[in-house]
């Protein structure tokens, strides 16, 4: 399991990931109350762009969220954001088979990896500073040009 203590967090999703806040709490209120100085910026494409900094930090994590889980799953279809989940990491036309995929990352001694929750599903990697934009590069390719074979 990573440990998000020691990273530079960037977090990249379709819809904040973040957990509940309280009723009453504004979210930097309650990013405080997290023990971290979240900071949650929109792009002109929609995409929110949720960024804790840590200067110190020698290693970033990068992660991708969906708004898209199991409960979003009609009973006919259980299990079907999961297996998305795993085809997305069996190759693109840039990165054709999961080798391709898996020693980009691990080329650089990074960690690569991804999950599928109730109301999300997420890919995420782990990279010393300097390899930040390939593990962007990687994680966008994986989820917009997977080749589904």
């Amino acid at each position: 399991m990573v440990s998000h203590d020691s990273l530079d967090i960037v977090r990249l999703s379709v819809k904040p990931a973040m957990p509940r806040r309280p009723p009453g709490l504004t979210p930097p209120r309650y990013a405080r109350r997290m023990g971290r100085m979240w900071q949650i910026s929109s792009l002109s494409n929609g995409l929110t762009v949720v960024t804790v900094p840590m200067p110190h930090a020698r290693s970033v994590g990068v992660a991708l969220v969906y708004g898209v889980g199991a409960c979003h799953e009609p009973d006919e279809l259980a299990g079907m954001s999961h297996f998305v989940e795993h085809l997305c990491f069996k190759g693109t036309p840039r990165r054709p088979s999961p080798k391709d995929i898996s020693s980009e990352i691990e080329g650089v001694g990074g960690i690569l990896n991804g999950g599928t929750g109730r109301e999300e599903t997420a890919y995420f990697a782990k990279v010393s500073r300097a390899h930040w934009p390939m593990a962007v590069d990687l994680l966008f390719d994986m989820t917009q040009n997977s080749l589904f074979d």
